[in-house]
């Protein structure tokens, strides 16, 4: 097991997989990897190689093989124990709906049972962190995609998660709010306690803002740092060509 060092250490992978019914082949296998404690870690594959399913894994919808730890400080606690903010790829929100921003916001902290429901203060103070205040009585139809985008973040953050998972957040924005939205995440991360899980394909986003970076394809490649990981090796490895990404900054470990 991987549980050494765990004062350091907020969620624990340990030779995870899993099969769909029906497969011939794992959808993951034997997958192991730590997060520690206020930090930006991207979650990096080609289609098909098993992000949205470890996702899934994580946050209790699908059960596998293995064992996943959630840790508060050193003691070891149950999922609903560790909380964990969800942003999932496709947004289940119908925008037709003439719902505004606080009523989508409040439907949730009311259906969440261990939720303060001091529903004014808590969602204003979500709306705060992702810089979206302006937007708590518009409806949600009105709102663009990156706007739509911090909402959410703003509804997963409800009642202060110390564990935020997103699954291609920058899905449906474009790229100035794709940058906006990657900065409210990092001040997040480094201003609020947070530990993030990012799932993405955009390798510009992965440069600048994690801290480690794991690659998997059904198993994993690599775990670590940007310089360790964003390597010619690694995407031979992943994606079957021989080329690399250009990184910004001096030590590109991500935005301090």
């Amino acid at each position: 097991m991987l549980k050494e060092n765990r004062k350091n250490t907020v969620l624990e992978i340990d030779n995870l997989s899993f099969s769909y019914p029906g497969s011939n082949e794992p959808a993951l296998s034997n997958i192991s990897f730590k997060l520690k404690p206020n930090t930006i870690n991207m979650l990096i594959g080609p289609n098909g190689s098993g992000k949205s399913t470890l996702i899934k894994l994580i946050i209790g919808i699908l059960q596998g093989d293995g064992a996943i730890y959630f840790y508060d400080n050193t003691k070891i606690i149950s999922r609903k124990e560790a909380h964990i903010g969800y942003v999932p790829q496709k947004l289940s929100i119908d925008t037709s709906i003439p719902i505004t921003v606080h009523e989508l916001l409040a439907l949730t902290q009311k259906s969440c049972n261990r939720c303060n429901h001091d529903t004014g203060k808590e969602i204003t103070d979500a709306l705060k962190k992702v810089d979206a205040l302006e937007y708590r009585y518009r409806k949600i139809g009105d709102l663009s995609g990156g706007q739509l985008r911090r909402v959410i973040l703003a509804r997963a953050l409800l009642n202060n998660p110390p564990i935020l998972i997103l699954d291609e957040p920058e899905s449906g924005i474009d790229l100035q709010g794709e940058k906006f939205f990657y900065e409210v995440l990092h001040n997040l991360v480094k201003n609020e306690g947070i530990t993030a899980l990012i799932a993405t394909h955009e390798m510009e986003i992965v440069s600048e803002y994690a801290d480690a970076v794991i690659c998997i394809n059904r198993s994993l490649v690599c775990n670590g740092s940007v310089n360790e990981t964003l390597i010619p090796k690694t995407f031979e490895k992943l994606y079957g060509v021989h080329t690399k990404i250009h990184t910004h900054g001096n030590d590109n470990q991500g935005k301090k």
